[in-house]
């Protein structure tokens, strides 16, 4: 019963303990996990963002140099004369089908330099947007001067028709080429969003000089009619004008699709979701299920509250099971805004967080376990001695009186078996079992009992008044100690010393030993007229244990 007592009771104990403990480090690793959560996400909103960024700076390049390409130049400069048969020109219709047909193979050559890095056209590619762009455009159409198509990649056979799936950009396509400046613009094309650059077409200066000399020469020639009697109006030769050099612009544009999301997942380790006008359409790293409820999400969001904040805007959502936690982005000042999302999910940082956990719950319960084994070992050692001792004490009571205790090691139940064993023979008169087969066998003898006494006599009145200065404290011990307790404490201390040494004690009794010193301090008394005399033990030279007299006036 003790045993299962004692077990409860540390197991209760280091139960409390592991309890404690492990409700501090959840705490802690929840923790861990928020802060390491959170950092995730500023690093991973920043990356997506700088990616995001680069790409679009890459395609910005990339609309720029095909521009510069000198062979839609010369189509794009193309005149009916330059198809005159004879002295017919060609009809509108037959020149702007030539003019077509040609801009459609350079188009279809740029469209595969694009996909291909060994192209020959790749050349006009450089730095950055070469290294990033690897595949076919979605979106591929050059425009003359009026923001009116020349050729669309996806659409070989259509010329001047307008914008096909993007009619609702052509109005700013227009306004802003006249500009002279590229720009980058994000689209909503065919219900997904699209990453568009638009360059335009510059002449160069020769193109402008020889532009010139042309117009002077049909002027020459229009002066020479005149001459000869013709009526012919000479085209009118203006300054040039900045607008003058437009020849027309280039149209680049890529979608952000769910692969190109999934690869900035693979980059910044989270969960990547493009939104325009406030939808996601199959531009997430999600599932089409999870990117369904993200969409709701997203067209639920209150923007208006959160754009004055600036910077990522913090977000926490549930798809499905999951409890995700992001950093929202936005681009532009649009009603219905456009953006990027990093999410991660909190419900898996949870678990990984409590597969710690589970290790600290696994230890705990080994550790109870092990102090079950260990109490019943621990607690067994310590009561089979005392089991020996408590039947050596049954044998006693029954009348077996030569019963020897005999418990080894140390500590207590050691201890306890000498003192019973001291205590047996102190009853009965015989010597200790160990002294009976000492070497020597000799028996315990009162010579060279005592020592030289102290020489001085101590007051025991100062004493016991309180005058303690200078005194020992085995003096004082003695002054204030009864009669019975001196002689018990003094026949303990001299035999404990005595057995310590290995000195026979075969003989002794608590009788003999106050008989001789009665008899010393009656001698003592005599001599230095002292009231009461007493006894310490000491060990002298020789490992002689011996008693000194203290004098007590």
């Amino acid at each position: 019963m003790f045993r299962m007592k004692l077990s409860m009771a540390l197991c209760a104990v280091f139960l409390l303990i592991a309890g404690v403990l492990y409700k501090q480090q959840s705490m802690n690793a929840r923790q861990r996990a928020n802060q390491a959560l959170e950092e995730r996400l500023q690093v991973a909103s920043r990356s997506v963002m700088e990616v995001y960024q680069l790409r679009k700076w890459a395609i910005l390049d990339a609309a720029e140099r095909i521009a510069g390409d000198p062979a839609l130049h010369k189509i794009l400069q193309l005149r009916p004369e330059d198809f005159k048969e004879g002295r017919k020109l060609p009809s509108a219709d037959d020149f702007q089908y030539e003019v077509h047909r040609r801009m459609n193979a350079e188009l279809n050559a740029w469209a595969q330099a694009l996909k291909e890095p060994a192209h020959e056209k790749r050349a006009f590619l450089k730095g950055f947007s070469a290294d990033r762009l690897l595949e076919r455009p979605e979106y591929f159409v050059v425009l003359d001067p009026s923001a009116v198509g020349v050729s669309d990649i996806a659409d070989p056979a259509r010329y001047g028709t307008g914008y096909a799936g993007a009619e609702q950009y052509e109005p700013q396509i227009r306004q802003k080429i006249r500009s002279l400046k590229s720009y980058s613009d994000l689209w909503r094309f065919k219900d997904a969003p699209l990453e568009v650059a638009v360059a335009p077409i510059l002449m160069s200066g020769e193109d402008w000089a020889a532009q010139k000399t042309h117009a002077a020469s049909e002027e020459t020639s229009v002066k020479a009619g005149k001459k000869r009697g013709k009526t012919q109006q000479a085209p009118e030769v203006q300054e040039q004008k900045p607008v003058d050099l437009l020849l027309g612009a280039v149209v680049l544009g890529y979608r952000l699709t769910s692969s190109e999301a999934e690869r900035n997942k693979a980059i910044v380790g989270t969960e990547v979701a493009y939104f325009l006008n406030q939808q996601v359409n199959q531009s997430s790293s999600f599932d089409a299920a999870a990117e369904k409820e993200l969409n709701a999400w997203i067209q639920a969001f209150d923007f208006e509250a959160q754009k004055a904040q600036g910077g990522a805007i913090p977000v926490e959502l549930l798809l499905g099971d999951q409890l995700y936690r992001g950093l929202m982005q936005l681009q532009g000042d649009e009603a219905k805004p456009s953006g990027v999302l990093v999410l991660s999910s909190w419900t898996q940082a949870e678990a990984d967080a409590n597969k710690g956990m589970l290790r600290i719950v696994v230890l705990c319960v080994i550790g109870c376990v092990l102090c079950l084994v260990l109490s019943f070992i621990f607690v067994r050692q310590f009561e089979r001695p005392l089991e020996a001792i408590d039947q050596g004490v049954l044998e006693i009571v029954n009348g077996n009186i030569d019963y020897w205790f005999d418990v080894k090691g140390n500590g207590l139940p050691q201890s306890l078996s000498q003192n019973l064993n001291v205590l047996v023979c102190q009853l009965t008169g015989r010597p200790l079992p160990e002294e009976e087969h000492h070497p020597a066998a000799r028996h315990w003898s009162e010579k060279d009992l005592f020592g030289e006494p102290m020489e001085q006599i101590w007051n025991v009145s100062a004493i016991r008044s309180g005058v303690t200065e200078g005194v020992p404290e085995m003096v004082q011990a003695l002054v204030v100690s009864d009669e019975e307790t001196y002689r018990r404490d003094l026949f303990r201390e001299y035999t404990s010393a005595m057995r310590a040494h290995r000195l026979p004690l075969q003989g002794i009794t608590v009788a003999r030993l106050m008989a001789a010193c009665e008899a010393y301090a009656a001698k003592m008394r005599e001599q230095y007229s002292t009231v009461r005399v007493r006894f310490v033990v000491s060990v002298a030279a020789q490992n002689r244990v011996q008693l000194r007299a203290v004098k007590l006036a």
